[in-house]
C-alpha cells in the first residue's frame, strides 16, 4: 500500500514537471521526467539500489544545469546580437535623418531659389520688353522730329524765296504799281510766315505793305519809305536764317539724345537679355534640383522608416527572447526544486524500511470482501513498531 501511494506521488509530481516543461524553448535534448520517474518505479519494484536512482536524478540535474548554461551563452550571444544590430540600426537612423534633414534643407533652398527666379524672370522679361517698347518709340520720335525738321527747312527755304521775291518787287513797283502782284506777295509773306512761326517778325513788313497797297499816293515813289520795306525785309530774312540755325541747332541736339537714349537701350536690351537667358537656365537647375532633392527626401524617409521599423522590431524580438529565457530559467529553477523533493521523497522512502521488510510485493490485489466473519476476525493488532519502522517514522 505504501509503494503505491508513493507511485502515485512520483508520477503527480511528474505531471506537474511536464506541464512546467512546455512552457519551455530551450534545449530539450536531455532525459524528461517522465522517463526519470518511470525509472524510479522500476528501481522501486526491482528493489534497487538508492545510487541507481541518485544517479538518474543527478543525471538529470546536471543535464538540467548543462540546458541552463547553454541557455546563458545563448542569452549572452543574443544580447551582443541585440546590442550590435541596435547599434547598427540607430545608426542607420541617425544618418538616414541626417540624410533627410540634408535633402529637405538642400529641397528647400532649391524651392526658395526657383522662386526667386521666377520672380526675378518675371520682372525681367517685363523690362526687357519695356526697353524694346521704349527703343521702338524713341526711333519712331525720332523719325518725327526728322521729319519735322526737314519740313521746317523745306518752310523756311521758301520763307526766304518768298522775302527775296518781295525784295525784288520793289523795284518794279517805283515803275508801275501792281497791286495785284503786291497783294500776291503779301499773302504769300503771311502764309510762310505762320508756318515758320515767325509771325511777330513778319507783323511790320505787312504793315508797311498794308499801308502802300492803301495810300492815294505812290509810295514807292518815296525812296525813305522803301528803304524802310527793304530794311524790315532784310532783317525778317536775318530772323528766318537765325531761326532755321536754331532748328537745326535743336535738331542736332535731339540726334545726339536720341543716339545716347539709343546706346543705353540697346545695352539695357541685350543685358536683360543675356540675364533672362541666366535666369531661365536657372530656373531650369532648380527645377531639376527640386525633383532630385524630392526623390532624395522620399528614400530618406523610406530608409529612416525602415530603420526605425527594424530597430523596434529588434528590441521587441530581444525583449521576447528575454523573457522566454526568464521563464525558462524560472522553469528550470522549478524542476531543481522538484528534484529536490523527489530526492528526498526517495531517500526517505529507501532509508526508511523497516528490518522486518525483506521483499516487495507490488503485484498484491485488493480484492474486495463482501463481508467479514466476525467469528474468524482477528482483533489483535501488528507490531506498531514494525509498522511505524516500515514507513521511516520509527521512534
Amino acid at each position: 500500500m505504501k509503494s503505491a501511494i508513493f507511485i502515485i506521488a512520483i508520477i503527480a509530481c511528474a505531471s506537474a514537471v511536464t506541464i512546467t516543461s512546455h512552457k519551455l524553448n530551450a534545449l530539450n535534448n536531455r532525459v524528461q521526467f517522465g522517463n526519470l520517474f518511470a525509472e524510479i518505479r522500476s528501481q522501486l519494484k526491482s528493489g534497487g539500489p538508492l545510487a541507481n536512482i541518485e544517479g538518474l536524478i543527478d543525471q538529470l540535474e546536471g543535464q538540467i544545469h548543462t540546458e541552463q548554461a547553454d541557455h546563458d551563452a545563448m542569452l549572452g550571444r543574443n544580447r551582443e546580437s541585440c546590442k550590435t544590430e541596435q547599434e547598427f540600426r540607430q545608426g542607420e537612423i541617425f544618418e538616414g535623418q541626417a540624410a533627410l534633414k540634408r535633402s529637405s534643407d538642400h529641397m528647400a533652398a532649391c524651392s526658395a531659389s526657383l522662386g526667386q527666379a521666377k520672380t526675378a524672370l518675371a520682372q525681367t522679361t517685363e523690362d526687357l520688353l519695356d526697353s524694346k517698347a521704349a527703343l521702338r518709340a524713341a526711333i519712331a520720335r525720332r523719325k518725327e522730329e526728322a521729319a519735322t525738321f526737314v519740313q521746317r527747312t523745306k518752310d523756311h527755304a521758301k520763307a526766304t524765296k518768298v522775302v527775296r521775291g518781295a525784295l525784288s518787287i520793289l523795284d518794279d513797283m517805283v515803275v508801275q504799281q501792281n497791286f495785284v502782284q503786291l497783294a500776291k506777295h503779301t499773302k504769300a509773306l503771311l502764309k510762310s510766315g505762320l508756318k515758320v512761326r515767325l509771325a511777330k517778325h513778319y507783323a511790320p513788313v505787312l504793315a508797311m505793305f498794308a499801308q502802300m497797297a492803301t495810300s492815294e499816293q505812290n509810295m514807292f515813289l518815296d525812296v525813305g519809305a522803301v528803304n524802310r520795306i527793304k530794311s524790315l525785309l532784310t532783317e525778317l530774312l536775318s530772323n528766318i536764317s537765325t531761326s532755321l540755325n536754331e532748328y537745326r541747332v535743336a535738331e542736332e541736339g535731339k540726334k545726339e539724345a536720341f543716339l545716347i537714349l539709343q546706346g543705353k537701350l540697346n545695352d539695357s536690351i541685350v543685358a536683360l537679355s543675356k540675364n533672362k537667358m541666366e535666369l531661365e537656365d536657372h530656373v531650369e537647375t532648380m527645377q531639376q534640383c527640386v525633383l532630385e532633392e524630392k526623390v532624395l527626401v522620399n528614400a530618406s524617409k523610406t530608409k529612416l522608416a525602415r530603420n526605425t521599423k527594424l530597430f523596434n522590431l529588434s528590441k521587441s524580438m530581444c525583449a521576447a527572447f528575454e523573457k522566454e529565457f526568464a521563464a525558462a530559467t524560472a522553469s528550470r529553477n522549478e524542476e531543481l526544486k522538484l528534484l529536490v523533493q523527489v530526492r528526498r521523497l526517495v531517500k526517505k522512502r529507501l532509508d526508511g524500511l523497516g528490518s522486518s521488510v525483506t521483499s516487495r510485493d507490488d503485484s498484491f490485489t485488493n480484492k474486495k470482501v463482501q463481508k467479514y466473519e466476525a467469528s474468524t476476525f482477528n482483533h489483535n493488532g501488528g507490531d506498531k513498531g514494525a509498522a511505524l519502522e516500515g514507513f521511516g517514522m520509527s521512534k
